[in-house]
């Protein structure tokens, strides 16, 4: 009987065949079951570890090579090239020397973190018998965080942008907080007008210098998302332009709308308009940011960001939760006032 579970960002799931054991994995429950049912269907030998090996090719794809090994995709860029070895080969000293050739914080992190995810799989396949990615500290990292604009920026980009062709982007993302690849995978089925809401399905990325659609990497990716008063405007006019049919955003001729446009095109407007440069992520982060000073609850904002656990939210902004006035402000509404008295006469505070 198959067992399917979700860990670590990905469904992962197992079946007995003639006393050995499979283990698959997949994005979503769907691809994993279809799995399951082929290998239930097909002559499929156990894993041999004499003829497996790991690979982690230039864009940190890695993958177990094996008659149903899992990929474990990742948009990384490493400057070795590919790279087969036997899983048992690796030992702490080869992983170190691999992530100090990596050029930022930030990607060696990353490496780290997929390597022990496709070790921790061997591992369980009885290739390992232990990870060598557990003898070693993840490499530290602290997310940089991007400046915010002034409530002057903001409202001259705003005016500014309306009759760009791309402003009913950039207000989009301004209003939800989506992620660039999330707002280019939108298509009209995914606007629930009615209710004023969006989904977010797919998202568009770039991996190995091609534009790829893949799904959100974990659950929480993908979501509903309220529209705000942005939001609907910019909807307003993109139905307007493409006729409410098929994908949302496109380029100027109808064609596909690549992230470097939109990227270049938002780096011009903030050089013209004299006010700090944002990438279109940093739209998202101010976005985020301007709910939490508002006092938006963390966990709602963690939700709409599309965040594997409120966890990740608070660590990216934690420079938005600094004020503390909105927990003043419920507690007056639950404490007695101060200066009262208490049943025995005596005054509070």
């Amino acid at each position: 009987m198959p067992t399917i579970r979700f860990r670590n960002g990905l469904w992962e799931g197992a079946v007995q065949i003639r006393g050995h054991r499979y283990w698959v994995s997949g994005h979503s429950r769907k691809e994993v079951l279809t799995k399951l049912q082929a290998l239930q269907t097909g002559n499929h030998p156990p894993p041999n570890p004499q003829r497996s090996s790991l690979h982690l090719d230039r864009t940190g794809e890695t993958s177990l090579e094996t008659p149903n090994a899992p990929r474990l995709p990742e948009t990384l860029l490493l400057p070795s090239p590919p790279l087969p070895l036997p899983p048992s080969s690796l030992s702490p000293q080869t992983i170190t020397h691999l992530l100090q050739s990596l050029p930022s914080p930030r990607r060696k992190l990353a490496v780290y973190r997929l390597l022990h995810r496709a070790l921790s799989l061997a591992c369980r396949w009885g290739w390992l018998a232990e990870n060598p990615c557990d003898s070693l500290p993840p490499p530290p990292y602290s997310p940089h965080t991007p400046s915010l604009w002034s409530p002057q920026h903001l409202e001259t980009f705003i005016l500014s942008i309306r009759s760009h062709w791309l402003g009913p982007l950039f207000l989009l993302l301004l209003d939800t907080g989506m992620r660039l690849g999330e707002v280019l995978g939108l298509e009209w089925g995914d606007v629930d007008e009615e209710r004023g809401r969006a989904r977010v399905e797919r998202s568009v990325q770039v991996i190995g210098g091609r534009r790829v659609v893949v799904e959100p990497k974990t659950r929480a990716g993908r979501r509903w998302i309220s529209l705000g008063p942005y939001g609907r405007w910019a909807l307003e006019q993109q139905r307007l332009r493409t006729g409410g049919e098929g994908i949302i955003f496109r380029g100027v001729k109808g064609g596909e709308l690549h992230l470097s446009t939109v990227q270049h095109a938002l780096s011009r407007i903030c050089r013209r308009l004299n006010i700090p440069r944002l990438t279109p992520h940093g739209l998202r982060h101010l976005s985020a940011s301007l709910a939490l000073q508002a006092g938006a609850p963390l966990p709602l904002v963690s939700r709409r960001l599309g965040h594997a656990g409120v966890h990740i939210t608070t660590r990216i902004y934690a420079h938005a939760l600094i004020d503390d006035e909105p927990v003043v402000r419920a507690l007056e509404t639950v404490l007695p006032p101060a200066g009262g008295e208490d049943s025995s006469g005596e005054e509070y505070c």
